[in-house]
Formats: structure tokens, sequence, C-alpha cells
């Protein structure tokens, strides 16, 4: 049973230790948590510029030097969204040593880069400095305006801007354009120090050291930086739609992209969720599936096909690549196959293939060197209703009446095309 602690060290900043003996890596993990209304394109930008280098490590090449010097240490950051939430991560991955090797602590050097990411950034003028400000400022531009270029990636975000417009979920994780040309080199450095001193951070050690000795390392990181802590509102249940909406967007494209948005009340702080999941593996959550079987396979009326769940929002969505012609013909197929769920027209056999498939999945999160973090911080987040080591469990206790239950509390908000001119 992997168990992480719950430590506060500091206003708004709680730290999360667990054992790990079984891989040779450990990970620290440093999130940082701000609402996706506020500045999101701001925090994705700075998320992305910080770890270009520090105070102790000017340059990109002195960063990568000193990584190597650590028998292949890495840094990274991200940005994504949370629910109403998003959510910017540090990401520092060391060997293990044992503890009477020769060889440098690198728990200690892992601190150090940590720390150096978040009290030391790189300044000038008051501000980030100018030439890596404007090389970062294209890179960002790039990576927002890259979205076109795949055709499934930008359906996808289409969709959901649709089905919440004005509302906060309906940002794209990365920013927008506009936002991004206001940016200034001052105005990112204030941005990265007003969340450094008030957003809620979830520090996170996995690996082979006692708590003892990673926290008090931990404590030292925001020492000195912290002013408050941010407000964050429960994330919004969308409405239950009276009439679903469809939108058919035309642009000179190969192969046409189907997305669909599902709402239910069903999230992962829900004691359903288990059978949601279910639910979800059995409509297109797996190569087993009826989306992928019938539709796919059966019918051949989709080149890729397939359903994903949104547990902070409670969404599922549909996404398919198929022929420019053959909209109307998947909607309606898809529609039939989510109709014969929520009647129970399903085999025991299907519904015991998709339960074992969920339930080894979870068995297989428990030799992952990652996945224990990220389902633990999600638990943490969102509440969740049932821990995720004890999921497979509660997943192999779902009956055909359960995901007929779940089926019938969801219901089809928005279907989205994309079609050729």
């Amino acid at each position: 049973m992997i168990e992480f602690s719950d430590r506060k060290i500091d206003e708004g900043i709680s730290f999360h230790h667990a054992t790990n003996v079984k891989h040779r890596t450990s990970l620290l993990r440093l999130y940082q948590i701000h609402p996706i209304e506020d500045r999101t394109t701001e925090g994705a930008f700075v998320s992305s510029i910080i770890s270009k280098g520090n105070g102790r490590f000017p340059t990109m090449k002195a960063l990568m030097e000193h990584l190597e010097d650590c028998y292949g240490m890495s840094l990274s950051t991200t940005a994504s969204k949370h629910g109403e939430s998003q959510l910017t991560g540090i990401n520092v991955d060391f060997v293990n040593w044992d503890k009477n090797s020769d060889k440098p602590d690198l728990l200690e050097k892992a601190f150090e880069l940590l720390s150096a990411v978040i009290r030391e950034p790189l300044k000038e003028n008051g501000g980030f400095p100018e030439k890596l400000f404007q090389q970062e400022k294209r890179s960002h531009k790039q990576a927002i305006e890259s979205i076109i270029n795949d055709k499934g990636m930008y359906a996808y975000q289409r969709a959901i801007s649709e089905m919440f417009s004005g509302e906060p979920y309906a940002v794209y994780e990365l920013g927008d354009i506009d936002s991004l040309s206001g940016i200034t080199p001052k105005s990112a450095m204030e941005e990265f120090e007003r969340r450094r001193a008030s957003d809620r951070v979830y520090i996170y050690y996995y690996g082979p050291r006692e708590e003892q000795e990673v926290i008090e390392r931990a404590r030292g990181i925001f020492s000195g930086l912290r002013s408050g802590t941010g407000n964050l509102g429960p994330t919004a249940l969308h409405p239950r739609p009276r009439e679903a909406r469809e939108v058919i967007e035309k642009r000179p494209v190969q192969q046409g992209q189907l997305v669909q948005g599902y709402w239910t009340d069903v999230r992962l702080s829900s004691p359903e969720w288990h059978k949601f999941q279910v639910f979800n593996a059995l409509f297109g959550g797996t190569a087993t599936s009826k989306l992928f079987v019938n539709i796919r396979e059966k019918h051949s009326a989709a080149y890729s096909i397939y359903s994903s769940i949104d547990g902070a929002k409670g969404l599922l969505y549909v996404c398919a690549g198929i022929d420019l012609g053959a909209y109307e013909k998947v909607r309606d197929l898809v529609a039939r196959e989510y109709d014969d769920l929520r009647k129970g027209v399903f085999t025991d056999d299907e519904l015991d293939t998709s339960k074992v498939y969920l339930a080894e999945r979870y068995r297989g999160y428990e030799d992952s060197v990652g996945m224990p973090v990220a389902l633990d911080l999600d638990q943490r987040l969102f509440s969740a209703h049932t821990d995720w080591q004890d999921r497979g469990a509660k997943i192999m206790e779902v009956t055909r009446e359960d995901v007929m239950e779940v089926a019938e509390r969801t219901c089809l908000d928005t279907s989205y095309f994309l079609g050729g001119a």
C-alpha cells in the first residue's frame, strides 16, 4: 500500500512523502494551483521560462552540464488544466544511490536545483532577461498556434470552447495569443512572484529516503516568500442542457473530426465514480469497447474512435476521425451505442472484460514511478470518494444495473464536427 503523508510546512504549502524502494529513480514534484480564469496565459508562460535558467545556472548550457554531472538528473515544467484550476508543475527526477555510496548526495542536489528555480529566477531590470524572454515568447506562441496542425486536438479544444462558451473551463491550458502579446519581461516576473507568494502549493517526494530527511529541505524552498494563499472555489458543474447543440465548422481538412461532449453529475468526488469508469470503458475507453468494435471494426465508419472522461468536471468526450461525408452516420451510430448501454444491451463478457481491464490498470499503477504521485494529487484536489488503490476492487463489484444507472445520468451536450470546406 502506497501512502503519502500530509504535512503542512507553511501557509498554503503541504508536503507529501511516500517510500519507494522498487525503482532506481526518485521523484521530486512541486505543484502550484491557480484559478484558470486568472491570467492563464501568463501562468503557462512563466512555468516554461523558469525552466530555462536561474541565478545558480544562468544559461541552458550551464544547466544541462549540471544535470549531466548529477548522473542524468532531469528538470522539466508543465502547465495543465484541472477543473477550474491551472496546475503548473516543476519536476526533478534523479537516480537513487545507496546511503553508503561514495557518489554525491543527489537528494541534496535535487532540492538545491528546485530551490534555485523558485528562489533565484533570472532577472534583468526588474524582469526576465530580454533575450530569453523574447525567445520564450516566440516558442510559446508557436506552441499555442501549433494546435491547428493537430486537427484532432484542435477539434477537441473547439468543442470545449463551444460547450463552455463564456466560462473559465473554455480557456486553453496554454492561454491565447492576444494575452501573450501583452506580456512583458516585467509583467511576467511580477506574475511569477505573485504566484510564488500566494498559490496553493503541493510538494511531493517519492523515493527511498525517510520523511524526516526530506521535509526539512522542503521547508526552506519558500522560506520568507509567502504572503497569503489564494482561495480556490469548487469546480462548477455544467448545467444539464435542454437540448443537445450541433456545431459544424468548415476547414480544408482531409479527414473529418467529430467531438461530442456529454455532461454527467458523476465526478471523481462521487461515490459512483468507479461505476462511471466502467461505463466509459464499455462505451469507448478500450479496444474492446462498443464504439471501437462496432463503429470502427464492424461498420468501418471511423479511422479512430474512443471516449474519455474528466473526473474534475463530470464530463465524457467521444472523439473520432472519420470521412468528411460520414458525420450523420457516425453521430447516429454513437447515439445507438450509448442508448444500448443505457438499456443494458451488452453481454456479461463485455462487462467483465471492461472491469478486468480497469482493475489491472490500477494494479499496474502501483508499479509505476510517476502515477502514484499524480493519482494522490488528484485525490487531494478533487476530494476523491475512494482511494485510488481501493478503486480496482470497487470496479470489480460493478453490476449491469450500475452501468445503466450512470448511463442514465449522462446526456449529450454538444456535437462538434470539423469538416471540409
